[in-house]
């Protein structure tokens, strides 16, 4: 029996990934997911998402009940990600975007793509970037660096502090400080479920708020760097 999870995700400037383990039936992973959004409804509701699959080939009865799930919880389904050429078209039928590759947290390692089954202008690279995954609250003293994207699973509480070369999201309150992009990118991103830091920083850009008014918006917060500053706005938002 496999000690995989049935469902794992990642957050990237594209969104949401989420990956469905190949193993198992798909309506039990559905099940796993529905607990992982319900577990997280502030964070997923309304937030941009995309289902890495793997090989695993679904049918027309699977997508139904994908969409439904998706539709059910006021999830934004912004494509599928897929090794199967079958998986892939019977998406594109139905309108969805599909891409082959693998993203997010997935781990299919029992087969190998054939180049013959991979289109002409599919034949590229996907980038992947590493994610550190913790599933603690950090507190005053405590400091987490990482050279790729780091997600927190709890508060980070005034005095810890993250630097992260790419994204940094925390599944809580963000109390403390927050370094996104530390390598200098400019496109790195904040999200948090709770925005009260007491500095933040893109790249070389910094916002200092030491706000101590609770975040009364609903879902996730993103804090991006455009026009030369950061700014702060719903998660998936314009």
């Amino acid at each position: 029996m496999s000690d995989k999870e049935p469902v794992s995700f990642n957050v990237t400037r594209l969104g949401i990934i989420v990956s469905i383990s190949e193993e198992g039936s798909f309506s039990d992973n559905l099940v796993a997911l529905k607990e992982k959004v319900l577990s997280n409804t502030k964070f997923f509701t309304g937030s941009p998402m995309s289902l890495d699959l793997g090989w695993r080939e679904i049918t027309s009865d699977d997508l139904v009940l994908l969409s439904g799930l998706l539709k059910e919880q006021r999830i934004q389904l912004q494509g599928i990600i897929s090794s199967s050429l079958v998986t892939r078209k019977l998406a594109e039928g139905r309108g969805i975007k599909a891409i082959i590759g693998r993203l997010g947290l997935s781990e299919h390692y029992s087969r190998k793509a054939k180049v013959e089954e991979i289109p002409e202008h599919e034949k590229h690279a996907v980038p992947q970037e590493d994610t550190l995954m913790l599933r603690k609250t950090l507190r005053a003293g405590q400091k987490v660096i990482y050279q790729g994207n780091v997600v927190i699973q709890g508060d980070v509480n005034p005095g810890s502090e993250i630097i992260a070369d790419g994204d940094i999201i925390v599944l809580g309150a963000l109390r403390g400080i927050a370094h996104a992009g530390a390598s200098g990118r400019e496109d790195a991103a904040v999200i948090a479920l709770v925005y009260e830091p007491m500095q933040l920083r893109i790249a070389h850009y910094i916002s200092i708020t030491g706000s101590s008014k609770p975040n009364r918006k609903k879902g996730a917060l993103t804090a991006r760097v455009e026009n030369g500053k950061i700014l702060l706005q719903p998660c998936g938002g314009s």
